[in-house]
């Protein structure tokens, strides 16, 4: 798998990898169907790719 940045990830990707916050926090989980808020949440951690 390659990272992708959020900024042109598209609804409906499958997040290959859980995301943690930078305190550890998890954000979200690996296999989520990803959707327009979700990739807000990322982009509002400053999250910049994911796999």
């Amino acid at each position: 798998m390659r990272p992708i940045s959020v900024n042109n990830v598209k609804e409906g990707t499958i997040l290959g990898k859980s995301i943690y916050s930078s305190d550890g926090r998890l954000l979200l989980s690996k296999g989520i169907e990803l959707d327009r808020k979700l990739i807000s949440t990322l982009k509002k951690h400053q999250i910049l790719y994911i796999i």
